[in-house]
């Protein structure tokens, strides 16, 4: 293990402040090779404000399989009942190709997608794992995942977790305005929070449509 954990847990306690970083460190520095005290850091060190820049270097030293990060965090989201924002930020530093491969898997039902070329191929897509549309007598989304890329780069620019999504109709997929319960929401590049009740604005159903036959073919239905 490298000093730099060390280094980092010193310049917080020099400071006097009780940070929750702190004990992210205190347990990684225990346990280096823990996979979930890893996750833990990474997500805590995007919740408090490091960049990218900052983050990375962890990364690097570890080499932990993209695979086993994507699948962990996965795994902790729908461990919990409203999710764990932890693992919820460190799937920012996630690979989207290992992302991919896996989001169906867990997350089976696409439920909205949404494609524009401001600023390049930019993409938005919602995956849940429990999908009550059409057929149903009400229109919602449990243990949702939500993600934005743009195609070409290697990063992902948004991640949200939201427990409930509620639409107003019966459709195929979510669209126009809809309720969110227990919302977490990362966003590079060091942006973070949490709601319990919020509202949200989708596209139109006619957008979703189209968007959906612009995502990657491992993505579509």
């Amino acid at each position: 293990m490298s000093k730099r954990a060390k280094n980092h847990l010193k310049k917080l306690r020099d400071k006097g402040t009780d940070h929750p970083l702190q004990a992210m460190f205190v347990a990684y520095i225990e346990e280096p090779e823990n996979l979930d005290f890893q996750i833990s850091l990474i997500g805590m060190m995007h919740q408090s404000g490091w960049l990218r820049n900052q983050i990375e270097p962890y990364l690097d030293d570890w080499k932990v399989k993209p695979a086993q990060w994507v699948k962990k965090c996965f795994e902790r989201l729908l461990g919990t009942f409203r999710g764990d924002p932890l693992a919820t930020s460190a799937l920012l530093y996630s690979s989207p190709k290992s992302f991919f491969t896996q989001v169906k898997k867990h997350f089976p039902h696409l439920v909205y997608a949404y494609y524009h070329q401001n600023d390049g191929k930019n993409y938005r897509a919602i995956f849940a794992v429990g999908w009550n549309g059409p057929g149903s007598d009400q229109n919602f989304a449990n243990q949702c995942i939500e993600f934005n890329w743009v195609g070409g780069e290697h990063e992902f620019r948004e991640i949200h977790y939201t427990k409930v999504i509620s639409g107003k109709d019966l459709t195929d997929y979510l669209h126009d305005t809809c309720d969110c319960a227990y919302h977490t929401t990362a966003h590079l590049p060091h942006a973070y929070w949490r709601s319990e009740n919020s509202i949200v604005e989708l596209k139109s159903l006619a957008e979703v449509k189209k968007s959906v036959a612009k995502l990657p073919k491992q993505l579509k239905p």
